[in-house]
């Protein structure tokens, strides 16, 4: 945003009488405008200088500015190569071959962000994000371990998956990894974005009839499930949809069934979806606090009843909109949870029931599975950077976070593990806590 510095300076009176009368005051009037120019100018280039001490011309177009006098910059490395990032980051621009991106937070503060993986790009950083580039930890990790760099460098783990996938894919650095803290869903994480939350409004307005028919109107179908992942998970979560198809209707889409759901024009997929009256928002993982978007944003964003397992019963309960999901390790089967759907499905008031909170509140997403990375996503990382740049947050592994510990399967610092890929279903029982 362009400033008009010359809108509150005093402009000379050109008027016709004014110069008529005072026929000298022509020049000193046009010196006077003059002056008035130059000192913008030079006001404007000694502004621009406070703002910009040693920095390139590099300025991303959605910037916000703000009093650029004051701001605060902070240089942000996110460790690894644009090629291998995990998560799509579409404002970097590439700047003397170097991927990077400026914009500004809360309070006048200022990110500059780049991309890189060697020791040089380590210095003047006041902070290192790793794992957006999953294999260059493991890749770099020798280096990483015998590296010193200033203690009030942050050096922060992003854990946006879980923590059994990471340690099943990635043993070879066991959690040695040494950190100030932790970028996770994990509401035991220094910085903590989690893939949705509610936020609660004034009192809700009285129930009725319109509500139920509103939120039943155009559902003619019962459960859908939309899968990639197979058997590649950590509780045998196919063998358990298997087991529930046995006793009510499921519609599957995606690689482990034979339905589509398209997903370019995603608004296809949207209207496939709303026909459904439950959606089966089950995560790969048993670990605490891990709802995904399949909760978030596949079911409550369609207007779907979620029947959900990953998380503990604890978080759904106190995170999740009220009264809104169906929790499966509440039923002793998957028989006992399939009647209760069907239930539900003959008695429109209760089932309606589900969709009250939407009175009492609304749900945010942080990030769309399907989308970039924005810039505002980075400006948490803010304060916990200020504060280990106060040198009161001490480095330790990865290993000793809550983070790491926070999956069912896991047994303390044990990575040996393998996920369950053909564990039978006998052989294990929902967590109903």
């Amino acid at each position: 945003m362009e400033r008009n510095w010359s809108s509150n300076q005093k402009q000379p009176d050109t008027s016709l009488n004014a110069s008529a009368d005072k026929p000298q005051s022509r020049i000193s009037q046009g010196r006077r405008v003059k002056i008035v120019i130059l000192v913008v100018i030079s006001v404007s280039l000694v502004l621009q200088g406070l703002a910009f001490p040693g920095k390139s011309s590099f300025l991303y177009p959605f910037r916000i500015f703000e009093d650029l006098s004051s701001n605060k910059y902070y240089n942000v490395l996110i460790f690894g190569t644009r090629e291998h990032l995990s998560q799509r980051i579409d404002f970097l621009e590439e700047v003397k071959g170097v991927w990077k991106a400026e914009f500004s937070c809360a309070k006048g503060t200022s990110v500059v962000l780049s991309v890189g993986k060697n020791k040089t790009d380590f210095m003047d950083k006041d902070a290192v994000v790793f794992n957006i580039d999953e294999p260059a930890v493991v890749q770099k990790i020798a280096m990483l371990v015998s590296m010193q760099p200033s203690p009030k460098q942050a050096w922060v783990y992003y854990g946006r998956e879980s923590a059994v996938r990471t340690r099943w894919l990635f043993k070879a650095y066991s959690g040695s990894l040494p950190l100030h803290g932790v970028w996770s869903y994990h509401r035991d994480a220094e910085v903590h974005t989690p893939y949705g939350y509610f936020v609660a409004k004034g009192p809700a307005s009285n129930d009725s009839q319109s509500d139920t028919d509103r939120w039943l109107r155009g559902k003619s179908k019962l459960v859908a499930w939309i899968v990639r992942n197979c058997y590649n998970t950590f509780w045998p979560r196919t063998a358990y949809v298997e087991n529930l198809r046995k006793h009510i209707s499921i519609d599957i889409y995606g690689s482990c069934g034979p339905l589509v759901c398209p997903f370019q024009p995603r608004s296809d997929c949207v209207t496939i979806l709303k026909q459904y009256k439950f959606y089966l928002a089950l995560e790969s993982a048993e670990c605490d606090d891990y709802a995904t978007e399949k909760l978030w944003e596949t079911a409550y964003t369609n207007g779907i009843v979620p029947v959900v397992y990953g998380a503990q019963r604890e978080f759904y309960a106190k995170e999740a909109p009220p009264d809104s999901f169906i929790f499966a390790g509440d039923f002793s089967s998957t028989k006992q949870l399939a009647e209760f759907l069907l239930h539900l499905d003959k008695n429109p008031i209760q089932y309606a029931k589900y969709f009250d909170w939407r009175r009492k509140g609304r749900i945010e997403i942080p990030k769309l599975a399907d989308r970039s990375l924005h810039p505002e996503y980075f400006c948490p990382l803010v304060p916990f950077i200020a504060k280990v740049a106060g040198g009161n947050v001490a480095k330790k592994p990865l290993c000793e976070f809550p983070y790491y510990t926070s999956c069912v399967v896991l047994r303390g610092r044990d990575v040996r593990h393998r996920p369950g890929t053909r564990r039978r279903l006998r052989h294990w029982k929902p967590r109903n806590y």
